[in-house]
């Protein structure tokens, strides 16, 4: 491993890092490839042009948020807004002529096994070093932020050879009992076919960890848990809501 080629390595994750950030996903971490495909079945696994290329988990927070309602406001009413929104910022980080010329492949948590861009989202977040994935609750747990964050895409530069340090695997931070009753809550859901959001937020609710300051609320809490309000009831809010300032900013 070269230092040339290692420090050049560090200033694309660095800027990458960077551009993700400024779009609201503020969870993006380096991974080899490989690592990766030593752990799926095989056809999950990313063949590249390198075997051992480097690939970026990108995920984000409560803090995300923001940027999304800029750009609900940017697009109105839209079918599946939180998958375009992840769509058009991804596309525009990439498209950046110092990343689009290295080839990137994206693949999204919501592309699906017959698109053949399926990718184990919980299993790169793993060999990241992002989360520990636990394939008893098939959850995936975060030493800050718990279980509220959320995976987004992988991002494959299959063109780069790995050069960093391999990160350090995550550990299980869920206790037993939290197994247990995760494990009871999720059979209840299965149950009900996952149709009451309310047994679905308990889920999340059993990990204390990162509750209090990243656990969702407002309108984010209620888009994603539609309890007191369905999704399209809170876009309509969050659009009438903007309508009205652009109001009052014309009246002042």
């Amino acid at each position: 491993m070269s230092r040339e080629g290692c420090s050049e390595q560090k200033d694309l994750v660095a800027s990458f890092r960077e551009a993700m950030s400024e779009e609201g996903f503020d969870i993006c971490n380096p991974f080899r490839v490989s690592a990766y495909n030593e752990l799926v079945r095989d056809r999950h696994r990313f063949n590249g042009s390198s075997v051992d290329c480097l690939g970026f988990l990108i995920g984000n927070t409560k803090s995300s948020w923001p940027h999304f309602v800029s750009y609900l406001q940017r697009v109105g009413m839209i079918k599946d807004p939180v998958e375009h929104f992840c769509r058009e910022a991804v596309a525009g980080v990439t498209s950046q002529k110092r990343f689009s010329s290295l080839n990137p492949e994206v693949r999204f948590d919501f592309d699906t096994p017959s698109s053949g861009k399926f990718v184990h989202i919980q299993t790169a977040g793993h060999v990241s070093g992002t989360a520990y994935y636990d394939k008893e609750t098939f959850w995936s747990i975060h030493p800050h932020y718990g279980v509220w964050f959320v995976y987004r895409a992988v991002v494959f530069f299959p063109t780069i050879t790995y050069l960093l340090e391999d990160p350090i695997l995550p550990v299980n931070l869920f206790t037993p009992e939290e197994c247990k009753e995760i494990g009871r809550l999720t059979e209840k859901a299965q149950m009900e076919r996952w149709r009451d959001m309310r047994t679905r937020l308990l889920i999340r609710d059993v990990c204390p960890i990162g509750k209090d300051k990243w656990r969702y609320e407002g309108d984010q809490l209620d888009y994603f848990y539609p309890i007191e309000r369905t999704k399209e009831e809170v876009l309509r809010d969050l659009l009438d809501r903007e309508t009205e300032q652009q109001g009052n900013r014309r009246d002042e």
